[in-house]
């Protein structure tokens, strides 16, 4: 018998959960994924190409900067995260390695949410009206991840906010009851657990009849982390080392899309006045980093090209300490 769990949202956009509408957004990321294409990627490198439209704006920029006989940029190749950034590159001319096991220098992703302050990240967001996403990709980017050199995430200024709203779990289908009983109780009075539907996403509460299905033939859970006492304010995720450790541990659990701050290194957050680099290193005080990082971009930051190149010099030096202490550790 599938877990009952009364529907919400009523079919509307802007349910729990959902990833806002993409009106005016990607504008303001297709100038942030120029500025990382052309400030953090070397002629030479291999190149990480996560899934999502977002990280699908870099894939283009590096075509435009390999098409360009006076950018500098004369080889690179490509690994993708899923079929959809594969086919993208390979549109645009890119080169793909294909190999098993691949080492990117680099990572580009999409963040649909970062939570400053516990650092953490949702990726693989439902959508609307999408035809495919980050979610039919939640293990091979972490594992991608994993062995990148840089990994970087793009995210837009709204979605700097306290972790709330889906966080979605890839399941084993043999087990997937099983899931989601152990989610709900995991994380009981804090959040909701909806199987995620093949049509109208997280809006149909089990995914009735027709649930949604991974490329790899898994089902989707959404942990909505949801408001208490009829507030409208969503109910942070205040651990969330905590809730990786939670989730990885339920059986039939696949793949997740929370990430936490060992897993990304940098994030370039965009906006209507510009855009800001923020390292994310383990030393104490990295999540005071980002909020002040983000804070002074919010009051008039660099909105050009002007000074690139010493950030680019100071974001390496703290990758690469970012990166020597966390080289072992899965996302």
């Amino acid at each position: 018998q599938q877990p009952a769990r009364q529907q919400q949202g009523g079919g509307q956009a802007g349910s729990p959960g959902q990833a806002r509408a993409p009106s005016g957004v990607y504008e303001v990321l297709g100038s942030a994924a120029e500025f990382v294409a052309r400030t953090l990627v070397r002629d030479g490198m291999v190149v990480g190409l996560g899934a999502g439209p977002g990280a699908q704006l870099v894939t283009q920029q590096l075509a435009l900067r390999l098409k360009d006989p006076d950018d500098g940029l004369a080889s690179l190749s490509c690994v993708a995260a899923s079929a959809d950034a594969g086919a993208c590159a390979a549109r645009l001319g890119l080169p793909l390695n294909t190999e098993a096991g691949v080492a990117p220098d680099i990572l580009f992703i999409e963040a649909d949410l970062l939570q400053p302050d516990p650092l953490g990240m949702v990726k693989g967001r439902w959508v609307k009206n999408a035809k495919a996403g980050a979610w039919d990709a939640l293990a091979q980017e972490k594992e991608l991840a994993a062995r990148a050199g840089q990994v970087v995430a793009l995210v837009h200024e709204r979605d700097v906010a306290p972790l709330s709203g889906a966080v979605p779990v890839e399941v084993d289908p043999a087990c997937w009851e099983e899931a989601y009983e152990e989610l709900d109780d995991l994380f009981v009075g804090d959040a909701e657990i909806w199987r995620r539907a093949a049509e109208g996403g997280l809006l149909m509460n089990d995914g009735g009849e027709a649930p949604y299905v991974t490329p790899r033939g898994n089902y989707i859970l959404d942990v909505i982390f949801e408001a208490r006492d009829g507030s409208d304010e969503r109910l942070p995720c205040h651990d969330v080392d905590a809730a990786v450790a939670s989730i990885e541990a339920t059986q039939g659990v696949v793949a997740h899309g929370l990430w936490t701050r060992r897993a990304v290194d940098l994030v370039a957050v965009a906006g209507e006045q510009g855009i800001s680099m923020c390292p994310l290193e383990e030393a104490d005080g990295g999540e005071q980093n980002v909020r002040e990082s983000y804070a002074g971009w919010t009051q008039g930051g660099q909105s050009d090209g002007e000074g690139q190149d010493e950030e680019s010099d100071v974001v390496d030096a703290d990758v690469q300490a970012n990166r020597a202490e966390r080289r072992g550790d899965a996302p």
